[in-house]
């Protein structure tokens, strides 16, 4: 029995070896043979703490920098102020209203500031703007840095480039006015690491930042959804070159899209929900308007080789080597047969493409802005550094060309800004380091009147001198936002975002019969723009700045600004057949020699004390503020 038991389990074994568990048919049917998958390179490279000294060092040398140029330059971009004004809005309106982000380009740079904006006082005297600036501009080094780390740059080549980087004067200008430009920067030099850094490792952790930084590029600058198809095609190519799989490649793909398409589809939807159209958002502009500038450069058209030229300009000033990297890239593509090259050309197709096609379609050519030098630049220092990773013994090479390109670029750089016509400010900040004087009041290229005195003036007359009352001031914000942020007290303006676009605008056509219909809701004054043509209050009220229209008499104004005050009741027509439109006799409004001290946070050193004594009533010329010695200061919160 033992011996039958043991035959059997002998049976059994032999039977399990010799079974065979394909289908010959099947086997038949199968001609190809899957290749072995690639094998992962490992992680790439991470600075760590490294990077971490990188951004600290560079943050805190674009904040002291900025915190100057503000104080002691006066030079304030009005961008910039915008978005912080809508962010002030979102916590210290009464009540706190989201949707004063609204629905306009760049809307991301306003969320960056919500946390800038919880503490008033650091909102209120504008501090919160080079701050926010330098912030990125530490994260953009730290993005270099991990860029050339995992090119396999050595330490003292990564420090050397990042000091050129970092002085070129352009750089140190956007790292510490807050403009939203220095946010895409960021995003791009992410973008970038992440398509070398995929090609090294093969790890789709890669492809997810990329597309979570276009995302947010997006969101930034319209004009980075045309680079996120660069972007695209790059990891094409790239993933053609690794022989990967169809499905592996549609993946990838789609992982690197997912976010740029959900931010597109989410600000469609928004916009079809609020204002009735999902396209509403497209725009070749910025969605702010500049109201230190007359804007007479927005009349001016062009062509696409006008376009053209006005990028070689940007380009020879701000990245030299941009204008030889397109050549290298074929070149080392071709030799090395280096998908990365080939994939970022693509990119830098459409980094080029992109500011000259806004600017054609929209016929506008103020919009090829010097700015746009430093997205180019951002990409031509990661595409140089990149060149070095196609073969081992090119990283000294590179690196030496990259700087000596960074060294031409900083005279250059100091040069445009001087000479472009289409900037923001540039020359005046030029003109700041070279003569270390505030340059509040002079003129600037682009039409721009620096400085910030005309709102600082205007906020300190309506907190100290006329009462204190909730939305009692009809304004537009589009126009007014620099004074409604230094006042620091929005709950005392009455804009669009309070009750509604239709309740606003019936309050500017008739605010007597709005008056009688809301008694807990007075409207008592009007605050107009009268640097820039479009203020809804001015194109209601034209004469009101004058004096020239019934029941309206302009008690404060500065170069920029006329507060008028709206009587209780309208008053009866005049008779006689005298013209309804012309000139009243009442008086002007006051004119401010320069802003009160309202002894409060101040920018600089105080300033002398205002000359409220009414002016004469011959009708204002609107250019009536005299050009002070620059010293102001911020006006003074309550609470505070």
């Amino acid at each position: 029995m033992a011996d039958d038991q043991q035959q059997y389990v002998e049976e059994i074994k032999i039977r399990q070896v010799r079974r065979q568990f394909a289908d010959p048919e099947i086997t038949s049917r199968i001609h190809e043979v899957p290749p072995e998958p690639r094998r992962s390179t490992g992680p790439a490279p991470r600075a760590g703490f490294e990077s971490g000294l990188v951004f600290l060092f560079f943050a805190v040398v674009y904040a002291v920098v900025g915190y100057f140029m503000l104080t002691e330059g006066r030079i304030v971009s009005f961008i910039s102020l915008d978005h912080l004004n809508e962010a002030y809005m979102v916590w210290w309106n009464d009540p706190p209203r989201l949707a004063a982000l609204g629905l306009d380009a760049s809307t991301f740079s306003s969320i960056v500031y919500m946390p800038f904006a919880l503490i008033k006082p650091f909102a209120t005297s504008l501090v919160a703007l080079p701050v926010m600036s330098a912030i990125a501009a530490g994260l953009l080094m730290a993005s270099l840095n991990n860029l050339m780390r995992v090119c396999g740059m050595n330490l003292g080549f990564r420090l050397v480039l990042l000091l050129l980087f970092g002085l070129n004067p352009m750089t140190v200008y956007y790292a510490g006015n807050g403009d939203p430009v220095i946010l895409g920067m960021v995003m791009l030099a992410i973008a970038i690491t992440s398509v070398i850094a995929w090609q090294v490792t093969d790890q789709t952790r890669h492809l997810a930042a990329a597309g979570l930084a276009m995302g947010l590029a997006v969101m930034v600058d319209y004009m980075f959804i045309l680079i996120s198809v660069g972007f695209l095609c790059a990891f094409m190519v790239i993933g053609a070159a690794s022989k990967h799989d169809q499905g592996k490649l549609r993946a990838s793909l789609l992982l690197f899209l997912t976010p740029v398409v959900y931010s597109l589809l989410f600000w469609c939807l928004l916009n079809w929900v609020l204002l009735g159209n999902p396209f509403e958002w497209i725009s070749a502009q910025n969605g702010v308007i500049q109201v230190n500038t007359n804007g007479a450069l927005q009349e001016v058209g062009t062509t696409f080789a006008d376009s053209l030229g006005d990028l070689f300009t940007i380009t020879l000033g701000t990245a030299p080597l941009a204008l030889v990297v397109g050549i290298l890239l074929i070149v080392v593509g071709i030799l090395r047969r280096d998908a990365v090259s080939w994939a970022l050309l693509f990119v830098g197709l459409a980094v080029a493409a992109a500011p000259v096609l806004r600017a054609v379609v929209a016929d506008q050519a103020d919009l090829l802005s010097l700015s746009y030098g430093l997205p180019i630049a951002v990409f031509t220092f990661g595409a140089v550094a990149a060149l070095g990773r196609a073969n081992d013994n090119w990283s000294a090479g590179v690196a030496v060309f990259l700087g000596l390109g960074l060294i031409a670029a900083i005279p250059l750089s100091w040069n445009v800004m001087g000479d472009y016509r289409y900037q923001n400010q540039e020359q005046a900040f030029t003109r700041w380091v070279e003569d270390q004087e505030s340059q509040e009041g002079k003129r600037s290229l682009g039409g721009y009147q620096n400085g910030i005195d005309p709102e600082l003036a205007m906020a300190n007359y309506i907190n100290n001198e006329i009462p204190q009352a909730k939305r009692s001031i009809l304004v537009d914000p589009n126009f007014s936002y620099g004074v409604m942020i230094t006042s620091g007290r929005p709950q005392n303006f009455f804009d669009r975002v309070d009750q509604g676009e239709d309740d606003w605008q019936a309050a500017i056509d008739n605010p007597w019969l709005w008056n009688e219909d809301h008694p807990d809701t007075q409207v008592r004054y009007m605050l107009v723009t009268t640097s820039r043509a479009g203020d809804q209050l001015a194109k209601k009220w034209p004469l009101a700045v004058e004096g020239g229209e019934a029941g309206m008499e302009p008690i404060f104004r500065t170069d920029r600004y006329v507060l008028v005050e709206i009587s209780e009741t309208r008053p009866a027509d005049s008779a006689g057949g005298e013209d309804d439109d012309a000139p009243q006799t009442s008086p002007n409004p006051v004119t401010p020699v320069s802003p009160i001290n309202p002894n409060g946070p101040s920018l600089t050193t105080p300033s002398e004390a205002l000359d409220t004594t009414p002016t004469s009533p011959v009708p204002s010329t609107g250019d009536t503020v005299e050009p002070n010695n620059g010293s102001s200061s911020a006006p003074a919160l309550e609470g505070e």
